[in-house]
């Protein structure tokens, strides 16, 4: 019997007969009995991408079925035996394109394989933060280009803070979170639907400083702060082209520094630099102002002069006289005790004391001392006028009259002047000699006259 014929047979219980015919036509008849039972196996793959059953058949109660996973170059990577490949074999294959093939052998050794194809695509994502504090960057990955890829950010309560798409955190969304703890999330969505999700931690840490000046001008209290306990926090003052004058550190600038700074315009600076080198630095400006006057008195006794001097043209500057008892006899305004003033105090000891008064009402006073005798002055005496003698004699020559000088000549008896008596109108001869005589001697009475008060 031709095996194509055998072949040909479906499955089940045969007799087959085979008749011998001798020429004389007597036939003999021989039979055998036999059974067709053929292996046939299945294989069905439940998805094409990520198969989540791959299972057999058998045909043939008796025979046993096993199979094998290859991949795409053929190489078989997992096999076994039974109708069903587990899952967890799955699970473990690596993205790519495998075939898998269930094979039934019967127990007469006949064997009958199948088997089908599908692909493995599974997302996968990896998170990359670049530091852990105050991170510069922070990434995501994804594992199929097809694939979609989000990612979420939440903060210690677990509370979505900030979310979007792509392989990046843009750092203006990192910038408008504040201070705390993070956990940042990439997730892969492929085509299927199938998603995959990492995740890293960070913190950020930002530092932020305050400056407080108390006054504006001749502040008693200049302090600063810091956000962050394990910041530094240092401070410096300026003046006012901006040149450092005084350092130091901690978050208040001692008054033992400030009063070691001469009057002007300042600026303090605080800073504060995280553990990760991050500063932030605040400031803010005053001036300081303090009064100092001078008195200056001209004699101390009997002065002609009593000033003062202010060190700032926008401060107030007063005066006060008082007397040896520590009473107030005088006050003014201004930079001079007017004479007025001094020539009403009486005869005594005086101390005057100037006062500048600052818009801030800060004082300084600066003192001198006088005393007032008004008896210790003399009169002024009225010029005497001098009066040249008449004829001045040499002691060794006498009757020689002084050179350029005509001797005076007693006029002769003969001459005569005529007076007009005012009482009656008579007319009086005198001899001009006697006239003469009297005016002498009334010249030579005045030389040397002196007025005496």
């Amino acid at each position: 019997m031709p095996l194509a014929e055998i072949n040909a047979l479906a499955d089940g219980e045969y007799t087959v007969k085979f008749t011998e015919m001798s020429p004389e036509a007597i036939a003999d008849t021989s039979s055998g009995e036999f059974k067709i039972r053929r292996p046939e196996s299945t294989t069905t793959v439940d998805k094409p991408i990520n198969p989540e059953s791959l299972t057999g058949t058998q045909k043939l109660p008796d025979s046993s079925l096993g199979w094998v996973i290859y991949d795409k170059d053929g190489k078989p990577v997992a096999s076994g035996l039974g109708s069903e490949v587990p899952s967890s074999e799955v699970k473990d294959l690596e993205n790519g394109e495998y075939k898998i093939e269930f094979t039934e052998t019967s127990t007469e050794g006949s064997t009958h394989s199948s088997d089908g194809t599908f692909k493995i695509r599974r997302p996968e994502t990896t998170t990359t933060v670049d530091k852990p504090v105050n991170p510069s960057s922070v990434t995501g990955t994804q594992k199929l280009p097809e694939s979609s890829l989000e990612w979420v950010i939440y903060d210690s309560a677990g509370k979505k803070v900030a979310s979007g798409v792509g392989n990046e955190v843009p750092l203006s969304e990192m910038e408008g979170l504040k201070d705390g703890d993070y956990k940042v999330e990439f997730t892969e969505t492929s085509p299927e639907g199938l998603t995959h999700s990492s995740s890293d931690k960070f913190k950020l840490r930002h530092p932020e400083t305050t400056t407080t000046v108390d006054k504006p001008v001749n502040p008693e209290s200049i302090t600063g702060t810091q956000k962050h306990p394990e910041s530094n926090l240092g401070w410096v003052i300026y003046d006012k082209e901006g040149k450092p004058v005084v350092s130091g550190t901690g978050n208040k600038v001692p008054l033992s520094e400030m009063e070691g700074l001469k009057d002007g315009d300042y600026k303090v600076e605080f800073t504060e630099t995280s553990p990760e080198g991050l500063t932030h630095s605040s400031s803010d400006e005053f001036k300081l102002r303090h009064p100092e006057t001078t008195t200056t008195v001209d004699k101390p006794v009997n002065p002609e002069s009593v000033t003062g001097t202010q060190k700032h043209p926008e401060s107030s500057l007063g005066w006060v006289i008082y007397d040896k008892e520590g009473k107030p006899v005088a006050s003014g305004k201004g930079g001079k005790v007017p004479q007025s003033e001094m020539d009403a105090l009486a005869d005594g000891d005086y101390t005057v004391a100037f006062t500048e008064t600052t818009p801030e009402g800060l004082t300084d006073t600066s003192k001198g001392k006088f005393s007032i005798n008004k008896k210790a002055e003399p009169k002024p005496e009225e010029p005497t006028q001098p009066v040249a003698p008449i004829n001045p004699i040499k002691p060794a020559d006498q009757g020689t009259p002084i050179a350029n000088q005509k001797p005076n000549v007693l006029p002769e008896a003969t001459t005569s002047k005529t007076e007009t008596l005012p009482q009656t109108g008579e007319t009086k001869s005198k001899s001009s000699f006697w006239l003469a005589i009297s005016s002498f001697i009334g010249m030579i009475g005045l030389v040397g006259v002196k007025k005496r008060s």
